[in-house]
């Protein structure tokens, strides 16, 4: 979702602002900052269309949250979304899920990428509530089959 790729939130507005008009249009930084604070439920195909209705209400080039229909307000304090600590975590869970993608679930390889031990992997998988991979395969296991047995 758009809501979680906030970072890559200026490059695609330009791309689509690029693929919209031929005038050179732009987006100041309260208004990426009213698009950041945003959830996008509608996810791209929201943000094309709040673009395209900027570049026809917008008086200027320059696009403002209220061209696209953002308010522009400060960001929540209670927010945890923007948290050093959800930063960290969603940081964290990427790691996990693409070092197990690039060893092909081996958990300890997955281990030594990242430069921790088997023991420590573990621990972030708990504590992200993620599914170790050997998990994943014994629930998907045939229920008929006993552990101990083999084919």
């Amino acid at each position: 979702p758009l809501r979680d790729r906030l970072e890559d939130l200026p490059s695609l507005v330009q791309r689509m602002l690029d693929n919209t008009t031929n005038q050179k249009h732009w987006i100041d930084n309260a208004t990426l900052l009213a698009m950041a604070r945003h959830n996008w439920p509608g996810n791209l195909r929201e943000l094309q269309n709040r673009l395209s209705q900027a570049v026809l209400l917008s008086r200027s080039l320059r696009i403002q949250p209220e061209d696209m229909g953002l308010l522009q307000t400060t960001v929540p304090m209670q927010s945890d979304r923007y948290s050093l600590q959800a930063f960290r975590a969603r940081a964290d869970r990427e790691a996990i899920t693409t070092s197990l993608s690039l060893t092909h679930q081996n958990i300890s390889a997955a281990a030594r990428l990242l430069k921790i031990s088997r023991v420590s992997f573990y621990r972030l998988l708990d504590k992200h509530r993620l599914t170790p991979p050997s998990a994943k395969n014994h629930n998907n296991a045939d229920p008929d089959r006993g552990q101990g047995e083999t084919s």
